[in-house]
């Protein structure tokens, strides 16, 4: 077996020497050590040894070694920049978090061996360490839970979540991202922690930061098994939690992601429909690419059903139905991403696909006609030809995950992917949206219509529509020739 001294880069070696020369006992610890024994490349590295700040400091100076950040005051942690790469050195610790805000240190105490550091991380696999010889310290048996796809806490879960709520994120966001299973002691009974949905309550999760709530939930939603994840988060009740934001200096509680709660055994259509409502969720988001956008509009596209002002039920069937729910949706999500503190132009582009992500049914069956009377109706959300043709290929994305999490032939896959492929080809061809999408250059035409008193925006108006509804095609000669029988017309007026 390959000495995992030989999977570092030079300047991490680099950083354990200087500090063992300095007298230290240095240790790689934290997720570097976790990604490696998983023959995964690490983001970054962490160092912990027995130094203090203060003599930390001086070795980085001996060997002329940049400090970028010093944090030694507050908490212990120097951080260095070997050969480029910025690595965080931090003085063995225990660690008190804050009460009032929960996901902030409060105090630390140095301590003297790097079992007592250890003891201090939140689970198994994120609790070793390896020594300057290359020996791997396991006090909490972090590799046998890496070979079996467990992820544990390092000792009582209650008190390792009520020492920092966060941490209840993190263990959602990490079966997401390496498909590991959650596991207690006592898994299963009324005291896991994980199924007693008031146990965020109970360890003050309400008052974790937005920003930091954001951070696990899109490296949840980015994960390659994000139903793992999302379901914990359901089980575990911290889907009702809110969190902290700051707003005109005034600390306010949000709590978006509550508005998905009652998806959870919320009937649908057997018809149409092979899950309840939050399966479904659970299935869509699965089936769509690992992209942030595309998985939060999922999340959210069906936020909306259920609702006292959306479902209805049947009479003739006694099945309920969501006619709607679209709508309802993009007002939901869009409340939702505001509060998680996304920008403008992305709370818009979500929800643009989840209010049209309901037009799939319909596209099955329409005929050209249809489609292209559908594409001209979206063409004033969008400001350039790039633009539409972009959402448009999001869209399919949506639809082929919202189709496959229902139940659904392979005819009707075969069948959307054929009319987006046409609706794909009509953009391009002939679906400008700006003038700039235009085959023809304005000095052109303002040399063209020259001395006429016409308008050139009215000019290219009429440009667009005749490309539009397909009387003239987008080149720049079919385009010169429309714009000589305007200026025609013109003058014929005037005579």
């Amino acid at each position: 077996m390959m000495n995992v001294l030989d999977k570092l880069p030079k300047s991490v070696m680099r950083a354990m020497f200087v500090l063992k020369q300095a007298g230290g006992k240095p240790y790689i610890v934290g997720g570097a050590v976790r990604d490696l024994i998983m023959s995964k490349k690490p983001h970054d590295y962490d160092i912990a040894s027995d130094l203090t700040p203060e003599e930390v400091l001086a070795a980085l100076k001996i060997e002329n070694i940049p400090v970028v950040e010093k944090l030694g005051n507050n908490f212990g942690v120097v951080v260095g920049l070997f050969d480029g790469l910025p690595i965080e050195i931090a003085t063995f610790r225990n660690e008190v978090y804050g009460s009032k805000n929960a996901h902030r240190l409060e105090s630390v105490t140095f301590s003297k061996t790097i079992e007592e550091d250890l003891v201090r991380r939140d689970f198994t696999m994120n609790a070793m360490a390896i020594d300057s010889e290359g020996n791997i310290i396991d006090p909490w048996h972090g590799r046998e839970d890496i070979k079996k796809k467990l992820l544990r806490t390092v000792g009582d879960p209650v008190e390792c979540y009520m020492e920092d709520p966060l941490r209840m994120y993190r263990a959602c966001r990490f079966v997401s991202q390496l498909g590991f299973t959650y596991t207690e002691n006592d898994v299963g009974k009324a005291s896991s922690v994980f199924v007693r949905r008031d146990f965020w309550q109970e360890c003050n999760a309400k008052n974790l930061s937005m920003e930091r709530v954001r951070q696990e939930m899109e490296k949840l939603l980015s994960g390659p098994e994000p139903v793992k994840g999302l379901s914990l988060l359901m089980t575990s009740g911290l889907i009702h939690s809110p969190f902290v934001v700051k707003k005109k200096g005034i600390m306010i509680y949000e709590e978006p992601l509550e508005s998905l709660s009652h998806l959870e055994n919320l009937e649908q259509n057997p018809k149409y429909h092979m899950y309840d409502a939050w399966n479904h969720t659970l299935q869509a988001v699965r089936l769509v690419q690992q992209d942030l956008k595309l998985r939060w509009a999922m999340l959210f596209h069906d936020a909306g059903k259920g609702l006292e002002t959306v479902r209805r039920i049947k009479p003739e069937t006694g099945m309920p139905t969501d006619y709607g729910h679209e709508a309802e949706s993009a007002r939901i999500v869009a409340e939702a991403l505001t509060a998680f503190g996304y920008n403008d132009s992305f709370v818009k582009e979500v929800c643009w696909l989840v209010k049209n992500h309901m037009a799939m049914p319909v596209l099955l069956t329409a005929n050209k006609r249809q489609m292209k009377h559908w594409v001209r109706s979206k063409v004033a959300d969008f400001r350039t030809q790039k633009d539409l043709a972009a959402a448009f290929k999001e869209l399919e994305k949506i639809f082929a995950a919202d189709l496959g999490a229902s139940r659904h032939s392979e005819e009707e896959l075969e069948t959307l992917h054929e009319k987006m492929v046409f609706v794909h080809r009509l953009i391009e061809e002939q679906f400008p949206v700006h003038s700039s999408d235009l085959a023809i250059k304005g000095s052109s035409v303002l040399a063209m219509i020259q001395g006429t008193g016409l308008d050139i925006r009215d000019v290219f108006d009429y440009l667009l529509k005749r490309v539009q509804d397909g009387s003239i095609k987008n080149e720049e000669a079919a385009l010169a020739d429309a714009v000589m029988n305007i200026v025609l017309r013109e003058k014929r007026l005037k005579k």
